[in-house]
Protein backbone atom coordinates (compact mmCIF):
# COMPACT_ATOMS: atom_id res chain seq x y z
CA UNK A 1 0.00 0.00 0.00
CA UNK A 2 2.84 2.43 0.98
CA UNK A 3 4.17 1.52 -2.64
CA UNK A 4 0.95 2.98 -3.90
CA UNK A 5 0.89 6.21 -2.27
CA UNK A 6 4.59 6.71 -3.35
CA UNK A 7 3.83 6.25 -6.85
CA UNK A 8 0.52 8.56 -6.58
CA UNK A 9 2.93 11.47 -4.85
CA UNK A 10 5.69 10.98 -7.92
CA UNK A 11 2.63 10.54 -10.62
CA UNK A 12 1.23 13.94 -8.73
CA UNK A 13 4.89 15.79 -8.67
CA UNK A 14 5.59 15.17 -11.88
CA UNK A 15 2.13 16.61 -12.84
CA UNK A 16 2.56 19.49 -11.57
CA UNK A 17 6.50 19.77 -13.09
CA UNK A 18 4.47 19.50 -16.66
CA UNK A 19 2.01 22.28 -15.13
CA UNK A 20 5.00 24.73 -14.42
CA UNK A 21 7.03 23.38 -17.21
CA UNK A 22 3.98 24.65 -19.91
CA UNK A 23 3.53 27.85 -18.22
CA UNK A 24 7.51 29.09 -18.61
CA UNK A 25 6.68 28.04 -22.42
CA UNK A 26 4.00 29.96 -23.03
CA UNK A 27 5.83 33.21 -21.16
CA UNK A 28 8.68 32.07 -23.81
CA UNK A 29 6.73 32.11 -26.51
CA UNK A 30 4.70 34.89 -26.13
CA UNK A 31 8.13 36.64 -26.05
CA UNK A 32 9.20 35.18 -29.20
CA UNK A 33 6.18 36.51 -30.74
CA UNK A 34 6.06 39.86 -29.34
CA UNK A 35 9.88 39.81 -30.70
CA UNK A 36 8.39 38.54 -33.72
CA UNK A 37 6.29 41.00 -34.49
CA UNK A 38 8.16 44.56 -33.64
CA UNK A 39 10.87 42.86 -36.48
CA UNK A 40 7.74 42.21 -38.66
CA UNK A 41 7.39 46.12 -38.32
CA UNK A 42 10.56 46.93 -39.63
CA UNK A 43 11.31 44.86 -42.06
CA UNK A 44 8.17 43.72 -44.09
CA UNK A 45 9.07 40.34 -45.83
CA UNK A 46 6.94 37.98 -46.94
CA UNK A 47 8.72 35.57 -44.51
CA UNK A 48 8.71 37.58 -41.82
CA UNK A 49 4.75 37.08 -42.24
CA UNK A 50 5.24 33.50 -41.94
CA UNK A 51 7.50 33.19 -39.52
CA UNK A 52 5.24 35.51 -37.37
CA UNK A 53 2.37 33.26 -38.58
CA UNK A 54 4.08 30.25 -37.15
CA UNK A 55 4.95 31.93 -33.83
CA UNK A 56 1.01 32.84 -33.46
CA UNK A 57 0.44 29.34 -33.83
CA UNK A 58 3.27 28.02 -31.32
CA UNK A 59 1.59 30.43 -28.54
CA UNK A 60 -2.16 28.87 -29.30
CA UNK A 61 -0.30 25.49 -28.80
CA UNK A 62 1.49 26.41 -25.73
CA UNK A 63 -1.53 27.53 -24.05
CA UNK A 64 -3.48 24.71 -24.93
CA UNK A 65 -0.82 22.54 -23.69
CA UNK A 66 -0.93 24.59 -20.55
CA UNK A 67 -4.87 24.17 -19.80
CA UNK A 68 -4.67 20.55 -20.87
CA UNK A 69 -1.85 20.14 -17.93
CA UNK A 70 -4.09 21.71 -15.40
CA UNK A 71 -6.71 19.82 -16.21
CA UNK A 72 -5.10 16.65 -15.41
CA UNK A 73 -3.68 17.48 -11.92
Amino acid sequence: MEILNTLFTVQRIIQIGGAVFSFLFIVLTIQMYVQVRSVSKTVRTRRNGYIQMISFILVIISILLFLAAIFFL
